[in-house]
């Protein structure tokens, strides 16, 4: 919670704009899932965070938005919050994967597929 109160998932979203590398933002959507599933409170933030990695300019930085956004339904490990369930945040999911599958990069469309 300490680390959701002190910004860490804006400086997270404000980092992956810059095109790091796989394994960096691999772990950086580890993390937000981890955060997700630890910080209640902070659950809106995280979410918010994974719809806007679908959003950045870079294939893999959309790729790893839609990965953890496909773990957090799959509810591994955990009960899927119903968060998750609301009508609005899947319109909004729905609208950005149906843009992901137009990507020239079939990765991307794959996986929002």
């Amino acid at each position: 919670e300490l680390l959701c109160a002190e910004g860490l998932v804006s400086n997270l979203l404000e980092c992956v704009s810059d095109g790091l590398r796989w394994e960096t933002l691999k772990y950086a959507g580890r993390l937000l899932c981890e955060l997700f599933a630890g910080n209640p409170k902070y659950q809106n933030q995280v979410l918010d965070a994974l719809q806007d990695f679908m959003t950045q300019r870079l294939p893999l930085t959309q790729r790893i938005g839609t990965q953890a956004f496909i773990s957090l339904l799959a509810g591994e490990g955990a009960i899927v919050s119903p968060l998750l369930h609301d009508p609005m945040r899947h319109r909004v999911l729905v609208q950005r994967a149906l843009a992901l599958l137009e990507s020239p990069d079939l990765r991307v469309g794959a996986d929002a597929y």
